[in-house]
């Protein structure tokens, strides 16, 4: 009588090991789940959404049709009909602000792709609508996938399949990512995905890969200046130097390349734009934006988010300047002498870096903090100690980037208002002969209702700004410890 097959047999027919046809089940249900919460975050992002942002990258979009994607730089485009939702319902409206568009070249080439297809599907063109929010977030599901991918890649090249598996369904199903890319629309995701992978490329030893990500990282969103001390790193630790720097001369060349036609038509107006006033320029005066670090402490306990503040005879901005500087001073010999030429020292010292960008300076955006996110979770992966303060490090920002859905008066607000509402004011006052100006009230009297008003309102935030700015300090302990701690040996895994 003939023996049924053995499980032996049974695997050489199905070409299956068990439990690998369930992982496979699963990995697609984590596919599936992760695009119908995009999907379903696309549909419900023009009624409850963030759309000032939106309004912008879809007018530049729109603005590459019309008038020739080259004229993105040449000036701000032109007004257009805005779909505002209020408790009264639906209303439309036009923005005042037009804004000079302040994304690199890649970046533009792709809204404006997503300008002819919104176009195409939306002949009325009014934005913050289904049509225009889908046509950007297209874009934005794909680099999310991308962006997965290439944690998982990362994790994999130490850890194995498995371990790759469970990273990418973290990197997709994690709710800050998903609620920047296609809730709030906006394209933070686009820069992360190349630049995850370039990491993986040079902790592969694929370093013309690595500088052509690279440089298509910084030709997507300036924030890829970031990652330049992770390359000076490179430079000093991996050998032979010569390959590192002709991968950062290619970098160079593919992001002059991708800005060519800009330059051929309006020289570094581009650059000026997107590099220059976004990095230097942008958000000058205030310590923060929304972003629940050391900064946003010190507006909690003082009311103020001016960075021209003195502290010992130096203002806010520069003590967060020069807080950068030794951070990462001291952690690049920090990296030099513990790391060496370890490639995961890279991952680390990526992450570190990013934080660092984040939680130091002044003028960080609640956006920002998704920069840190993917080199976390790499390194939570590789070391089991990280993951308490990356948890934390997640809650804070799931609440950070959904600020405009449950605030409705920040701590932050107050000082800006209170400043334009006095020099309104004193432009009134000092066009009003002298017996005019005894008669007027004090300017104290004018804004005691607006005042009495934000005090009831920013109350009922204030638990929660605590709690989060609180939980941001103590996750961000709690990564950088370990990851200063970890040791380099190669037979480490928690």
């Amino acid at each position: 009588m003939r023996r049924p097959p053995t499980l032996h047999y049974a695997r050489a027919y199905t070409g299956h090991k068990p439990g690998e046809r369930f992982r496979h089940y699963l990995v697609a249900a984590i596919i599936l789940l992760s695009l119908a919460i995009r999907i379903a975050m696309i549909l419900l992002s023009p009624k409850v959404a963030y759309y000032q942002d939106h309004d912008d990258l879809a007018r530049w979009g729109l603005q590459c049709v019309e008038d020739g994607v080259l004229s993105i730089y040449d000036h701000p485009p032109k007004p257009a009909e805005l779909s505002v939702w209020t408790d009264q319902g639906q209303a439309i409206a036009q923005r005042e602000m037009n804004r000079l568009c302040n994304y690199p070249p890649l970046c533009v080439y792709l809204l404006g792709a997503s300008g002819a297809i919104f176009k195409a599907v939306s002949p009325d063109r009014i934005i913050n609508t289904i049509y225009s929010r889908a046509a950007i977030g297209l874009w934005s599901i794909l680099f999310d996938f991308v962006l997965a991918l290439g944690c998982a890649r990362l994790v994999a090249h130490y850890r194995g399949a498995i371990a790759g598996r469970w990273a990418f369904g973290w990197a997709i199903l994690a709710p800050p990512i998903w609620l920047v890319s296609c809730f709030w629309g906006q394209v933070d995701t686009w820069v992360l995905a190349p630049a995850v992978w370039m990491l993986w490329a040079m902790v592969a030893g694929r370093w013309a890969l690595a500088g052509v990500l690279f440089g298509v990282t910084a030709a997507m969103k300036p924030q890829a200046a970031a990652l330049i001390p992770v390359w000076a790193l490179a430079v000093i630790t991996v050998r032979p130097h010569a390959a590192v720097i002709r991968a950062g001369l290619l970098a160079a060349a593919t992001l002059f390349v991708l800005a060519m036609p800009f330059t051929l038509h309006s020289g570094a107006a581009w650059w000026r734009q997107s590099y220059q006033a976004n990095l230097f320029e942008h958000s000058k005066g205030l310590t923060t934006l929304m972003a629940f670090n050391v900064w946003y402490l010190v507006c909690l306990v003082t009311g103020s988010v001016d960075e021209t503040v003195h502290w010992l005879g130096i203002t806010r901005a520069a003590w967060g300047q020069a807080g950068l500087g030794i951070a990462l001073a001291a952690g690049f010999v920090w990296m030099i002498r513990r790391w060496g030429a370890d490639g995961r020292g890279l991952i680390v010292w990526t992450a570190l870096v990013m934080l660092a960008f984040v939680s130091i300076p002044t003028r960080v955006h609640d956006r920002f903090i998704l920069l840190i996110l993917p080199y976390l979770l790499v390194c939570c992966f590789l070391w089991r100690r990280l993951w308490p303060g990356f948890v934390l490090l997640l809650i804070v920002a799931t609440g950070q980037v959904t600020w405009p859905q449950w605030l409705s008066a920040a701590s932050i607000d107050w000082e800006p208002f209170a400043k334009e509402l006095r020099q309104n004011y004193d432009a009134q006052i000092s066009k009003l002969d002298p017996a005019a100006k005894a008669a007027q009230p004090r300017f104290e009297a004018v804004i005691a209702s607006a005042r009495a008003d934000y005090d009831v309102r920013v109350a009922r935030a204030k638990p929660m700004e605590w709690t989060l700015t609180l939980l941001g300090l103590v996750g961000t302990v709690l990564v950088v410890v370990p990851l200063l701690r970890v040791s380099p040996s190669r037979n480490e895994s928690g």
